[in-house]
């Protein structure tokens, strides 16, 4: 069982950190965030973050190690977004800064809590989050039909991670870690199926 458990915990690790400097280098590559929603990978951090503070409070170094990868690498997509999207609403912008700004409101106090209280709320945000991303980012791609912004191996290799770190929450019977990533294994598949169905001759 144990070996399962890392095997795992690996496979989720390698798969969703190989996202973010896939997903970044397409953005450094095409210098544009279009199709990326500032709103979702604000969401997403904060999700990551969560699952960060889940895995430091349950000892699990291969959950700790992706999301504190993960979170190095969604800072600069958020600031990509904000600062080079010409397609961001300042209403998108207020609602993200929001999020963002509530997220660290809570972590702080949560902090200050400690124990089973933190281990709760930390996966529970971490489950909030990343099931956030999906629904939104789906909606940003579908209204703009333009895909250039998304890498199509980054979102593979997030499935990858997805899959992996749903088979690690039924080996350790953690209800968030299963729903968080079996759904969010679900949201990427429109999202590859959009980056198909609209790229041009995106790499």
């Amino acid at each position: 069982m144990l070996d399962l458990v890392m095997l795992a915990q690996w496979l989720g690790t390698v798969g969703v950190s190989g996202f973010y400097p896939l997903q970044n280098w397409r953005l450094f590559f095409t210098r544009n965030p279009v199709g990326l929603s500032f709103l979702a990978f604000a969401f997403i951090t904060v999700g990551v973050a969560g699952y960060l503070t889940l895995g430091i409070q349950l000892g699990l170094l291969g959950l700790i190690v992706g999301n504190a990868i993960n979170l190095g690498f969604a800072l600069p997509i958020l600031a990509i977004i904000l600062l080079r999207s010409k397609t961001l609403t300042a209403r998108e912008r207020s609602r993200g800064l929001l999020v963002l700004g509530t997220a660290f409101v809570a972590f702080a106090w949560l902090l200050l809590l400690g124990g089973a209280v933190l281990e709760t709320a930390a996966g529970w945000i971490g489950l909030a989050g990343v099931l956030a991303f999906y629904p939104i980012q789906n909606a940003s791609l579908f209204r703009s039909k333009d895909p250039t912004g998304l890498s199509l191996v980054a979102f593979a290799s997030l499935a990858v991670g997805l899959a992996g770190y749903t088979m690690l929450g039924v080996l350790v019977g953690d209800i968030t870690i299963i729903l968080g990533n079996g759904l969010t294994f679900i949201g990427t598949l429109p999202i590859l199926f959009m980056i198909v169905r609209y790229r041009k001759r995106s790499p």
